[in-house]
C-alpha cells in the first residue's frame, strides 16, 4: 500500500488559494508511478484563520464534492480534515473517500472507534488529533489495523506538535500499524515539522513542488486483504 501525503502550504488569507494548492499537490501526487492508494490531506486547507471569516454551507459542501471527484478520476482513497457546520458553530472533521468518492467514515476529536475501517487495502483507523485521543493513547486495547491516519491542526493554531512522534510511536504500539501524522503547513513556516511516521523505514524524500511537498510510505503487501489470497512479488 501506498500513502502519499499532501503537506501543504497554506496561506492564512485565501481559502480559494489553498484549495488550489490542494488540488495541485493532489494532481503531482495521483501522477507519481506506481500511484498512491491513498492520498492524505491535513486539515486548515478549507478554511481561513482570521475572525472575518464566515465558512458558508456551500463553501463546506463544494470542497467535499471537489475531493470526491477527484477521488473518482484517479480511482484513489482519501483522508482529509474538513471544517462543518453544526448547530453551535464549526467543527473539524476528519473525513475519508473511497475511490468512488463516497463518504466513508467522519471521525470528530474525541471518537476512537471500536473496530477499524475495511478498505479494499485493509483495515485503516482515522482520527482527529485530540486531546482526548493523547490520552487514550496510554490506556486500553486497540482493534488492529493495517495504518492509522492522525490529523492534526496547524501548529499555528496554537497546537504545539512537540509530542508527535511520541504518539505516532505509541499509537503504532497499540494499532499494530503504521501510523501517520500529518498537519498543515503555515506559508510562512520554515520547519519541516509537520509529518510524522511511526515507522520511517517506510518514509521516502519528500517531493518538493510550488504549493508544497508530497512525502510517500510505502507499506509492505499484505499476505491477505479480505479473505483473498495476495501473491507477493
Amino acid at each position: 500500500m501506498r500513502i502519499a501525503v499532501l503537506e501543504v502550504s497554506l496561506d492564512p488569507d485565501s481559502r480559494s488559494r489553498n484549495i488550489t494548492r490542494v488540488v495541485d499537490l493532489f494532481g503531482a501526487a495521483a501522477n507519481l508511478v506506481p500511484a498512491p492508494d491513498l492520498i492524505v490531506i491535513p486539515p486548515g486547507c478549507d478554511h481561513v484563520r482570521h475572525v472575518r471569516h464566515r465558512l458558508t454551507l456551500a463553501m463546506v459542501e463544494m470542497f467535499q464534492a471537489a475531493l470526491s471527484a477527484e477521488a473518482r478520476e484517479w480511482g484513489v482513497l482519501v483522508a482529509v480534515g474538513l471544517r462543518r457546520r453544526n448547530p453551535q458553530g464549526t467543527e473539524d472533521v476528519a473525513v475519508l473517500l473511497d475511490a468512488d468518492g463516497d463518504q466513508r467514515l467522519v471521525s470528530r476529536p474525541g471518537d476512537r472507534p471500536e473496530v477499524a475501517q475495511d478498505t479494499l487495502f485493509g483495515a485503516l483507523h482515522l482520527f482527529c488529533d485530540s486531546e482526548e485521543l493523547a490520552a487514550a493513547t496510554a490506556v486500553g486495547g486497540w482493534p488492529r489495523s493495517r495504518a492509522t491516519i492522525v490529523l492534526g491542526q496547524p501548529e499555528a493554531e496554537g497546537v504545539s506538535p512537540t509530542n508527535d512522534r511520541r504518539k505516532c510511536e505509541v499509537l503504532a504500539g497499540r494499532t499494530e500499524s503504521c501510523v501517520i501524522l500529518a498537519r498543515g503547513q503555515n506559508v510562512a513556516d520554515a520547519k519541516p515539522a509537520h509529518f510524522r511516521c511511526s515507522d520511517r523505514n517506510r518514509t521516502g524524500q519528500r517531493l518538493e513542488l510550488p504549493n508544497g511537498n508530497v512525502v510517500i510510505v510505502a507499506l509492505p503487501a499484505e499476505d491477505s486483504v479480505a479473505g483473498v489470497k495476495i501473491e507477493k512479488s
